[in-house]
């Protein structure tokens, strides 16, 4: 694969990433502080704590381990 090829990857990947982030900080925007740290879920899980596994465990994850 050449180098300009891989460059592309690169920004499409930063785009899709970019996209992601946006869709989920649009369905949590206007929520309270409460709001988002009461728990929606039977396992506790708050709209905060899911934020903050997309951001530190998934998306860590992947950039570690994966890319």
């Amino acid at each position: 694969m050449t180098e300009s090829a891989l460059t592309q990857q690169a920004a499409d990947l930063r785009k899709y990433l970019a996209e992601q982030r946006e869709h989920v900080l649009g369905a949590v925007e206007g929520l309270s502080e409460e709001d988002m740290r009461r728990p929606v879920l039977p396992t506790g899980w708050s709209c905060a704590g899911l934020v903050q596994h997309l951001a530190l465990d998934v998306e860590r994850f992947w950039f570690r381990r994966v890319m």
